[in-house]
């Protein structure tokens, strides 16, 4: 029989097949019903014989529904085997894929292992077959309903067909009580199933669950994979823009920020393009500017320079500026010192069109670290603050080299802990952003556009750096 059109239905439920009204069973109906509430007591869902499966005139629907499901249960009693109904079922059954595999048997007799009685079967059964067909055929001719019985098996193919199910049936319960090892249920002892059934119903889903989870795992790879393309599609095209300057042979690239407008409790903030560096300003980079690396936290040319107060870092910006012919953008007077640090000092633009380096504005800060007008993530780059930062737990108190964690999408690294960084106003009021590695998390989450407070100029700590931004002045 060719049966590849046919599957199985993995939302059926368990489907219980047995012989209605068996004289030599009265309690059958009852046994059954014992039956069902076992099967309630381990939550294994069930669909009953006719009860729940009738024939509504579409045979492949109903074939599906008996023989479709994860499992049969067959109840089978001495009239199993010679009913047109139950034998019916059973043809329809074997029209599924791989049904013997998903039999469970509940044998209430044996003889149906006696030879004579099977022949006395098979042949009760041929004429009551022969009848059901004659019954069918004589309501049509009459006008009459046929009855469900009679039209499902007049479907059948051939009486021959019929018979060979028989057969099958027949051998499939010797094969299935020799080969599990199960003997006949008697007694109603229906727990010998139910541990086999569960079983098999677990092997049964845990590859659909795999499966499932398979193809949601693929599914959520390959959104990723296009972020992630997407996010090097962005890295490249920016890369392409970015601006490389160096200083005694010391790259020092800054990232091109393109402007936008920064929503705050004023309206919104209009941002001009300009170019921020890439990392926190290192330590190596600051010692060939200024001569000096007075950083307590983590000495190495790679980590982010430290204990800088914020009239350091705008006399770093001035002198960075000379060193590549640019323009100074502050002017300092009255300068106070505390051995190499500037505590004290007067300070004021030269004029807005300089071309040189100097701190960012706390709004071009912001911008740069929420990647543009909208807060996509908590910290910069990711919801995960151990992706993007060092900090408080997992710093171990000291800073780290920068570009040791992942950039935000603009390719800015270590925006959120590490070192805080100072920033400017329009009006030269200092403050300092992102967290640091002796922050707790809530203080390495990029701030709200209004939600800063100025902070002494003079003051230093180990963990209080700077970055640098070029063009498109305030």
């Amino acid at each position: 029989m060719d049966n590849s059109n046919k599957y199985i239905n993995p939302d059926n439920p368990v489907y219980i097949s047995y012989s209605h009204a068996d004289p030599d069973y009265p309690d059958l109906e009852e046994d059954v019903k014992a039956l069902c509430e076992l099967l309630d007591k381990h939550q294994i869902n069930y669909s009953i014989d006719k009860k729940d499966c009738p024939y509504k005139g579409n045979i492949n629907e109903y074939e599906q529904a008996i023989g479709g499901g994860k499992a049969v249960i067959v109840v089978a009693s001495d009239k199993y085997y010679r009913s047109p109904h139950t034998m019916t079922e059973w043809h329809y059954m074997l029209d599924c894929n791989g049904i013997e595999k998903r039999v469970f048997m509940i044998l209430l007799d044996n003889n149906i292992k006696d030879t004579k009685k099977r022949d006395e079967y098979r042949n009760l059964l041929s004429e009551r077959f022969q009848d059901s067909l004659q019954q069918h055929d004589n309501c049509v001719k009459e006008h009459r309903d046929p009855g469900s019985l009679g039209t499902v098996t007049r479907n059948v193919i051939n009486f021959s067909g019929f018979i060979d199910d028989f057969d099958k049936l027949c051998k499939y319960t010797e094969d299935y009580n020799r080969g599990n090892g199960i003997e006949a249920i008697r007694d109603n002892n229906y727990n010998d199933i139910i541990e086999p059934l569960k079983k098999y119903l677990m092997e049964l889903s845990e590859p659909n669950r795999l499966r499932q989870e398979n193809i949601e795992l693929k599914s959520r790879i390959k959104v990723l994979v296009n972020e992630r393309q997407c996010f090097n599609n962005q890295i490249e095209l920016l890369k392409c823009r970015n601006k490389v300057f160096s200083l005694n042979g010391l790259p020092i690239k800054l990232i091109r920020i393109g402007g936008g407008s920064l929503k705050t409790d004023m309206g919104c903030e209009q941002i001009k393009d300009y170019f921020m560096s890439e990392t926190p300003i290192t330590q190596s980079l600051w010692e060939n500017v200024m001569g000096y690396n007075d950083s307590l936290s983590n000495i190495g040319d790679n980590h982010p320079v430290d204990n800088v107060t914020f009239f350091d870092a705008v006399l770093f910006c001035n002198k960075l500026s000379s060193l590549l012919n640019k323009q100074e953008v502050y002017c300092i007077k009255d300068v106070v010192y505390d051995k190499s640090h500037i505590v004290k000092a007067t300070v004021t633009y030269h004029d807005f069109s300089c071309d040189g380096f100097r701190l960012p504005s706390p709004e071009e800060w912001i911008f740069a670290a929420q990647c543009g007008d909208v807060k996509h993530f908590k910290y910069s780059g990711s919801d995960n603050i151990d992706y993007v930062a060092w900090y408080l737990d997992n710093s171990t108190g000291i800073t780290h080299a920068v570009k040791t964690k992942c950039c935000n999408e603009l390719g800015l690294y270590d925006m959120s802990g590490n070192v805080s960084e100072w920033c400017h106003t329009e009006k030269l009021r200092s403050m300092y952003f992102g967290g640091s590695c002796i922050s707790e998390k809530v203080c390495c989450e990029i701030p709200d556009a209004d939600n800063y407070s100025c902070e002494k100029p003079g003051i230093r700590a180990k963990d209080i750096g700077f970055r640098i931004v070029f063009g498109c002045h305030l």
